[in-house]
């Protein structure tokens, strides 16, 4: 399940993207009744893949509570991830915006362009906070963990107030991948 994991969670990470594609073609199909399939084939997609992404989403977040296997960290300090969500809106929602998705051409472009930009995120583990993590009050935050006399760096899913956090407090968490837990 980690595999799809990772996947939705960046889907989901272009959701204000993904409805405003869904207000345009809703919109083209009311004032311009004819050729609207690339219209419908675009609702119909980007709706089937909201849905199945937010489930995956939901029943891992909840699976991750009730596994078994979670590890202790010892927070050194955690400051709160303010950074990831302007640059991510600049740098990759905002230039998707200038795809018209009421033509094909455009709609492959646009797949040509999104396709390449989710394969190096996931490959190289880069998640973006998203919308649907913020209203489940999920925050991410940049931790340093200290245990055995060994410090890391992590980003950390977490709903509690981790930048309020004092040295030495404990909190159990789940890995996702090399850089990211969520706090159970």
């Amino acid at each position: 399940m980690n595999r799809l994991f990772e996947p939705c969670l960046f889907y989901l990470s272009f959701s204000p993207l993904w409805l405003s594609i869904l207000f345009v073609d809703i919109t083209s199909i009311i004032e311009n009744k004819k050729n609207i399939y690339s219209e419908i084939v675009g609702i119909v997609l980007i709706t089937l893949l909201l849905l199945i992404s937010s489930a995956i989403l939901f029943f891992q977040l909840r699976y991750f509570k009730k596994r078994k296997y979670k590890t202790k960290k010892t927070i050194y300090y955690a400051t709160k991830d303010k950074s990831l969500i302007p640059s991510f809106i600049f740098t990759f929602a905002l230039p998707l915006c200038t795809f018209d998705f009421t033509l094909w051409k455009d709609c492959i472009l646009f797949f040509i362009f999104f396709v390449p930009i989710t394969y190096i995120c996931i490959k190289n583990n880069i998640v973006f906070p998203n919308i649907v993590l913020l209203l489940f009050r999920y925050n991410f935050y940049n931790c340093k963990f200290e245990n055995d006399e060994k410090q890391t760096m992590k980003t950390v899913i977490s709903k509690s107030k981790l930048d309020v956090a004092k040295i030495g407090d404990e909190i159990l968490v789940k890995q996702i991948n090399n850089n990211i837990v969520i706090e159970i």
